[in-house]
């Protein structure tokens, strides 16, 4: 048995290394053209929210309830999906509007109905990619890959073969729809998360659940970025 672990050790190693050859490039969120607050989007480099709109006097303690709107699929051409199939779309939009709603009740009533009291939130899930089972796991265990990923994850990038989802946040008065604040960002697992490296939707999942939780610290900071 020991041989043949060695074996496949040696031939991971073997790949990692022609992957790093060819370039680990991941795919960054972008201007997305078919948002609501596309207009109002603004360039913010450097920043975990890569695009970000933040209204003037904008003053989010004022609300105390929020209204979730259903998260939706990015139909559009500039959408970052690849070859992602359209039933895993759903899954992880539907996860993705789980958590939200989890999360925000933590500090906000739910609510349906519009008030001067409540704001409206839509997310819209713009781009995703999944993880490679068994390969994505090895490549943290085998040791180039555990190498690499451990250099990514003092960084806080997305590690090799995991998935992670690209997402807009846009959120409006309830009574008239009225743009407060909006932001593009890109959510992924830990690069060492061994964890949701099993599925291949498990990483995606992971950054829903990210997701969720930034949202929360955006709108604790006034729409400031975390």
């Amino acid at each position: 048995m020991r041989p043949f672990v060695a074996v496949v050790t040696k031939l991971l190693s073997i790949g990692i290394v022609g992957l790093t050859a060819v370039g680990c490039a991941t795919t960054e969120p972008k201007h997305f053209q078919q948002l609501s607050s596309t207009a109002q989007l603004r360039s913010n480099a450097g920043s975990n929210h890569p695009f970000l709109y933040r209204g003037e006097n904008v003053n989010f303690s004022r609300y105390s309830s929020v209204i979730v709107d259903p998260v939706t699929v990015y139909e559009a051409g500039d959408g970052q999906f690849g070859t992602v199939k359209g039933e895993d779309k759903a899954i992880v939009a539907n996860y993705l509007g789980e958590q939200l709603n989890k999360a925000l009740a933590t500090k906000y009533s739910i609510v349906q109905a519009p008030s001067p009291s409540t704001a409206r939130i839509k997310a819209t899930l713009t781009g995703m990619a999944t993880s490679t089972p068994v390969l994505s796991t090895m490549m943290r265990l085998a040791p180039g890959g555990l190498l690499m990923n451990t250099r990514k994850a003092i960084t806080g990038d997305e590690g090799m073969l995991m998935g992670s989802i690209t997402y807009a946040v846009e959120i409006t008065e309830s009574t008239d729809n009225q743009l407060l604040c909006a932001y593009v960002r890109k959510s992924n697992p830990h690069a060492m998360d061994i964890g949701s490296t099993i599925g291949y939707l498990d990483a995606s999942k992971t950054g829903a659940d990210r997701a969720a939780k930034d949202l929360l610290k955006f709108l604790e900071a006034n729409c400031n970025p975390p």
